[in-house]
């Protein structure tokens, strides 16, 4: 029988044992007595008496996680032109993954459509769909059974409308009826026809799936002092929350409404010990800013790391930071002129 080891999984893949039903058990030639004999054998259903994978024990804990390794999508879709997507998910768990209804003993992983959970694709719908989809919100695996340590294939074929648009969609692995590997979220982008004039601002750091032309409105932002938490909308629609560090009680960022005066990749402070401010944007004629953590130049990076710890904490001189990485996004998305309403 196939025991917890994996190595020991592949090599014992010819044991075949069959339940027919609960009274009447039926076994293959390549099963002897004594394993007929074994209570630990699991006998399966007569239909899947070949595939010995099915006879797969894992852990009696087992761990579902997964990492996205690539995502692979046209650059470009023209109109009403079927397309490929690929998404290649590696089993950084500690069980096998199986196809969808391959083994029916076991638990299925697919790729499930996400943020929001289960919502439907209109790429997985009877109208566009062309191989691959389960369902308008699953898409089936490649393989047969993927073991930990092995990658996933997610492909589906689906074709494009009329529209120039681009859609964001987001997808995550799914142990069905176990949970979801929401640390593997794989971010779709499908640009359809011209998009040219669609704002990568927006569209790079949306959070939840959607098409361009469902966003539309001013872009504007929200700081929370009461919670430490920015947020970027599109008209009446947030589009993402990030963690921020404001002023702190000494040195307050003041609240109101402002707007967005200018903008610096890199700003250096005026007056010692001239912090230098990557992804600068102005917000009074004070000097308070919108910037990333700011670090010193010639202390090894001491600075920056102290002001790593403190995101979510109000302890600037007023302006407002944010991590790295996060106020790239906070940077392409805004403008100058970009609304900024802060309130505690």
């Amino acid at each position: 029988m196939l025991h917890n080891n994996d190595a020991a999984a592949r090599q014992n893949r010819q044991i075949y044992l069959v339940r027919v039903d609960d009274a009447d058990y039926q076994l293959y030639d390549s099963a002897d007595e004594e394993q007929a004999a074994d209570e630990n054998v699991i006998y399966l259903p007569e239909k899947q008496g070949m595939m010995s994978e099915c006879l797969y024990i894992g852990p009696d804990e087992p761990t579902f996680a997964g990492e996205v390794v690539s995502v692979t999508v046209p650059e470009s879709i023209g109109p009403d032109q079927v397309f490929d997507v690929v998404v290649e998910v590696l089993n950084t768990g500690d069980i096998a993954w199986f196809r969808n209804n391959y083994c029916e003993n076991q638990v299925s992983v697919n790729l499930g459509t996400f943020a929001e959970e289960g919502r439907s694709s209109i790429f997985g719908s009877s109208e566009y769909a062309v191989s691959g989809w389960l369902n308008d919100s699953r898409i089936e695996m490649t393989e047969a059974v993927v073991y930990p340590e092995d990658i996933a294939t997610f492909k589906f074929s689906s074709k494009s409308n009329w529209e120039n648009v681009w859609y964001k969609e987001y997808f995550a692995p799914v142990a069905e009826g176990v949970r979801w590997m929401d640390e593997a979220l794989a971010e779709v982008d499908i640009k359809m026809g011209i998009t040219d004039d669609v704002d990568a601002g927006i569209m790079d750091i949306v959070s939840f799936s959607t098409k361009s032309s469902d966003l539309e409105g001013e872009k504007w932002i929200h700081a929370d002092l009461s919670d430490q938490e920015m947020q970027l909308y599109v008209g009446e629609t947030m589009i993402w929350s990030l963690p921020m560090s404001s002023g702190a009680w000494d040195t307050p960022t003041p609240t109101g409404t402002y707007y967005i005066l200018n903008k610096q990749e890199l700003r250096i402070g005026g007056a010692w010990p001239h912090y230098y401010m990557p992804n600068w944007m102005g917000f009074t004629s004070v000097g308070h800013g919108l910037h990333a953590l700011p670090y010193l130049a010639n202390d090894g990076g001491a600075f920056w790391y102290e002001a790593l710890e403190h995101i979510g904490t109000p302890v600037s001189h007023g302006c407002i930071r944010q991590l790295p990485d996060d106020s790239e996004k906070v940077f392409a998305f805004s403008e100058v002129g970009t609304k900024l309403v802060i309130e505690k």
